[in-house]
């Protein structure tokens, strides 16, 4: 990946940080300035899988979600409320390994791309 694509997606993933993440055992919500932009129901993912970004001097653990109308939302760990939706990710996917989270972080600057869940 070039260096202007990486600080592109550095850029893109740090504006979208600014969303807050609200989760609980039916789904998830995104939230901007105190107002629901999106949401989905656990129910409707089709495929969970997580990665690591490399923003050149750090790494950004994201996870993404496709819902069965191909939509797909992305979370990441710098975003309000990730860590509350790593609770209910475990609890609503209980296959999901309780892992995951220290595996994609090591080694450093390495994707690790993994798929946590496939329906």
């Amino acid at each position: 990946m070039n260096i202007f694509r990486k600080i592109g997606n550095y850029i893109t993933k740090r504006n979208n940080s600014q969303c807050s993440l609200s989760s609980d055992e039916i789904g998830v919500r995104y939230i901007r300035d105190n107002v629901e932009e999106s949401k989905f129901e656990w129910k409707d993912c089709r495929k969970i899988v997580t990665y690591k970004d490399d923003l050149l001097t750090t790494d950004l653990i994201c996870l993404e979600f496709e819902l069965n109308d191909k939509k797909v939302f992305l979370a990441h760990e710098e975003q309000n409320g990730f860590q509350q939706l790593l609770g209910t990710l475990n609890a609503a996917f209980p296959s999901i390994d309780e892992n995951w989270y220290a595996e994609v972080m090591q080694p450093a600057f390495e994707t690790n791309f993994t798929i946590l869940y496939e329906g």
